[in-house]
């Protein structure tokens, strides 16, 4: 098994919830979600998002099966990836993130495209990113970020240009060729979701085209997302990167001996 692999395994095993013990007296999921609900209608009052006019649920029956509950009241039984801690929630990725939207640039600002993107550290090249003039602004250079929003290119999702926008010191515009993604999640567990081979394989199998193969924005957010409680998400992302790091520096270990 080469690392790269090896980091695949990992990460798959954390997106299940097998990589670290779950904890009865962690807040459930399920409260995370009301929060983000709550959170969303806050925005929607505030005028900054729009209400999703077909928000769907997402439950368990009492035969152990997952069921989507519709606008109408309507329900219709669901098949989900994979099996989870009961403490965990399956939902639609949309269900779990807000974005402002996208605008023309008014003023001068630092473009983030697909190119700025670190695929090896999945973090932004912050150094490399153009300085741009309105005037110089590409038609696709629309997308409005945030502190740690998080960035998923919809665009040949296979090279896995994800990352987290870790810093705001000046004026950042994305290219609409990602999904800006902002969240009450810990943005790295969701960067660490996005990154894992089942997601990617099922976005891969929504995308369409040839050449440059995508994702629309409304397939995208129909994709479902396993949801830890809060607290476990932070122990699941320390774990990972341990077991990462670990794994980094093992070779050189067995290399001096």
């Amino acid at each position: 098994m080469t690392p790269e692999q090896l980091k695949a395994s990992i990460l798959q095993r954390a997106m299940e919830g097998k990589l670290v013990p779950q904890n009865p007296n962690d807040e459930p999921a399920s409260e995370l979600l009301k929060r983000i609900k709550a959170e969303k209608e806050k925005l929607i009052n505030e005028g900054k998002i729009k209400r999703d006019k077909k928000e769907t649920e997402i439950f368990r029956g009492d035969d152990g099966k997952h069921y989507g509950k519709f606008a109408d009241g309507s329900t219709q039984e669901i098949d989900v990836p994979y099996d989870i801690p009961d403490t965990w929630e399956w939902v639609r990725i949309k269900s779990i993130y807000w974005n402002f939207g996208q605008n023309k640039p008014e003023k001068s600002f630092r473009y983030i495209d697909t190119s700025s993107i670190d695929r090896k550290k999945n973090i932004i090249n912050y150094k490399n990113l153009q300085y741009l003039s309105p005037e110089q602004a590409p038609s696709r250079a629309r997308k409005l970020v945030s502190q740690n929003s998080v960035l998923f290119s919809t665009v040949r999702p296979y090279l896995k240009n994800i990352a987290v926008v870790r810093e705001l010191k000046e004026y950042l515009i994305a290219s609409t060729a990602f999904i800006v993604l902002d969240t009450l999640l810990n943005e790295t567990y969701l960067k660490y979701y996005l990154l894992s081979d089942n997601f990617i394989n099922r976005v891969n199998n929504k995308s369409t085209g040839t050449s440059y193969p995508a994702i629309n924005d409304y397939n995208f957010n129909l994709l479902l997302i396993a949801l830890p409680p809060l607290a476990e998400q932070q122990r699941i992302i320390e774990a990972t990167l341990s077991l990462f790091k670990f794994f980094t520096t093992a070779p050189l270990i067995r290399d001096r001996n």
